[in-house]
C-alpha cells in the first residue's frame, strides 16, 4: 500500500471518530447531527447572544435549514429563546438543562478521545510537531481549494467573525491560510 494513501486513510479514520460520536449521541437523543452541532456551538458561545441568523451565517447554511433545526430543538426542549431589554425584536437562543445533559455526555466522550491521544505522546513538543504537521496539510489543502475559510473558521469557537479574528491565536487571520501553528508553538512547545 502506498504510504501517501495510508496517511490520507489515517486522517480519515481519525476524523470519523468524532463524527461517529456526534452520530451516536444524536441518534440516541432523537437529534440530527446538525442539531447536536448547533447545541455544541451554543455551549461554547454561551456568553454571547446568539440568534438563528448568526448560526446560519457561521455555518454557511441557509436560514431556513438552521431555523428548522432550531425550531425542532425548541420543540424537543433542548433550547429556549430570550430577548434583551434594548432589542425586543430579536430572539436569542439559550441552552436548557436537557441540552446541558447531552453536552456533558458529548464533552466526556471528547475528553476520552483526548486522553487516548495524550497517552500516545511522550511530551508536549511531540504534540506540537503533530499539530504543525496537520496544520501544514490543512494549509496545503486550503491553498489548493479543497478547504475554504468558511468550513475551517466560521463554526470554530475561537473565531470572531466580526473582526476576522482568532481568539485562539489572538490575532487577525489571513483568509488564505490557517495560522494556528503560531498559537500551538506558544502553548505546547518549550522555547529553546
Amino acid at each position: 500500500m502506498d504510504i501517501d494513501f495510508q496517511i490520507l486513510e489515517g486522517i480519515r479514520k481519525i476524523s470519523n471518530v468524532t463524527e461517529n460520536i456526534y452520530n451516536k449521541l444524536s441518534f440516541k437523543n432523537n437529534l440530527t447531527s446538525l442539531q447536536l452541532k448547533i447545541l455544541y456551538f451554543l455551549y461554547f458561545k454561551k456568553k454571547e447572544n446568539i440568534n438563528i441568523k448568526r448560526i446560519s451565517k457561521e455555518a454557511n447554511l441557509t436560514l431556513a435549514t438552521i431555523s428548522k433545526s432550531v425550531k425542532n430543538l425548541i420543540k424537543k426542549g433542548f433550547l429556549k429563546t430570550y430577548q434583551i431589554d434594548n432589542n425586543k425584536k430579536e430572539k436569542y437562543l439559550q441552552l436548557t438543562e436537557k441540552s446541558d445533559n447531552i453536552l456533558q455526555t458529548l464533552q466526556k466522550e471528547i475528553d476520552k478521545i483526548i486522553n487516548i491521544i495524550n497517552k500516545s505522546y511522550k511530551n508536549n513538543t511531540e504534540k506540537y510537531q503533530t499539530i504543525e504537521f496537520l496544520i501544514n496539510i490543512i494549509n496545503k489543502l486550503l491553498e489548493n481549494g479543497y478547504i475554504d475559510k468558511v468550513s475551517m473558521c466560521n463554526l470554530c469557537v475561537f473565531y470572531d467573525e466580526t473582526r476576522n479574528y482568532c481568539k485562539f491565536l489572538l490575532k487577525e487571520l489571513d483568509y488564505k491560510k490557517i495560522e494556528c501553528s503560531d498559537f500551538i508553538y506558544k502553548k505546547y512547545a518549550q522555547k529553546p
